[in-house]
């Protein structure tokens, strides 16, 4: 469903890089390489990831990059017509080099040409969570702030150019779904595979990175003429105990790798971290959401093991807690 819609983009891409983790490689090489066949595209690299870690199958890929912008579409990531030549736009008018990312603009409803398709339907759950998910922004933000969001926003020491032609506006990261940086830019920083090392998916990997991006510097966009949808399969991720624990561990780990001596956010990581229990908390109708509760309780009670942590044992700090909570 997904690559079809980047092989039928206005611009196209250099190479298509795909790194799969997945039980049945061969199946996916074959299937991968038909669909790029029957669009006639030539220079298409599946390689199969030596572990399961979104954050390893990334640098993977940038390894075999060779154009100035990379992009990373996830498999469930449905790009609307002129959604790569718009991101594109942002990068070719930034002539001094400010911008190391830009991102896409998130909408509900998949493109018109998936109507065609025999696509799977999603969640009702999830449906109802996207089509809520800006009201429940606004008091977020308003109440219970993400402590990424202030930690991102403490790096706009300075105001990007104006970008003639293009609607775009400044963001404090971007997220995974929806990601491209500028290839040396993101390579300098890489994907910190630790955060995958207890669930395999490295939950927050693409909000490390940009904030690691803007430390250096980088300012991070949106192309707000570049849409595309999330089209989330309706399953679980895996076992709800590891899902509950790394979405509080690694919140915590990213926070102490990158607040640095801004000591007032922690008081905002502490009530983002409450608040986030009691979401968890709400959801007690299937074993799964209430194992999930349990993993993420887990980790807020370990949280000092990584706040406390010196820099350069966090890492370790954080594999030990994984070793021994995360079930294999």
């Amino acid at each position: 469903m997904s690559i079809p819609l980047i092989l039928k983009q206005s611009v196209l891409p250099g190479r298509l890089i795909i790194i799969d983790a997945s039980d049945d490689h061969d199946s996916v090489r074959t299937e991968t390489r038909e669909i790029s066949e029957r669009f006639g595209f030539k220079d298409t690299i599946v390689a199969k990831s030596d572990v399961a870690n979104s954050a390893r199958q990334r640098n993977i890929g940038l390894e075999f990059a060779q154009s100035p912008v990379v992009m990373f579409p996830d498999d469930d990531s449905m790009w609307y017509d002129g959604f790569a030549a718009n991101v594109l736009k942002i990068y070719e008018a930034d002539v001094r080099h400010q911008v190391g990312g830009v991102t896409g603009v998130a909408v509900l409803a998949p493109p018109p040409e998936l109507a065609q398709i025999a696509a799977y339907k999603k969640s009702p759950f999830k449906s109802a969570k996207a089509a809520l998910q800006p009201y429940r922004n606004q008091i977020e933000n308003r109440f219970f702030p993400h402590p990424f969001y202030s930690i991102a926003a403490a790096t706009w020491a300075n105001n990007i150019d104006v970008v003639d032609g293009a609607r775009s506006k400044r963001v404090p990261y971007i997220t995974g779904f929806r990601m491209s940086f500028r290839t040396d830019a993101v390579r300098e920083v890489g994907f910190d595979e630790t955060l995958g090392y207890g669930a395999g998916y490295a939950y927050h990997e693409d909000f490390d990175v940009s904030l690691r991006l803007a430390r250096r510097g980088y300012a991070l966009v949106s192309s707000e003429d570049a849409e595309v949808c999330h089209y989330s399969f309706p399953g679980k991720r895996g076992n709800g105990f590891n899902y509950g624990f790394i979405a509080i561990a690694n919140c915590v780990y990213i926070c102490r790798k990158t607040i640095g001596g801004d000591t007032q956010i922690y008081p905002i990581l502490e009530r983002y971290l409450k608040y986030k229990l009691c979401l968890y908390a709400t959801r007690f109708y299937s074993n799964h959401d209430r194992e999930v509760f349990r993993g993420a309780l887990e980790a807020w009670r370990n949280r000092s093991t990584l706040l406390d942590a010196e820099a350069a044992g966090l890492s370790d700090a954080y594999k030990a807690l994984c070793d021994q909570y995360v079930k294999k």
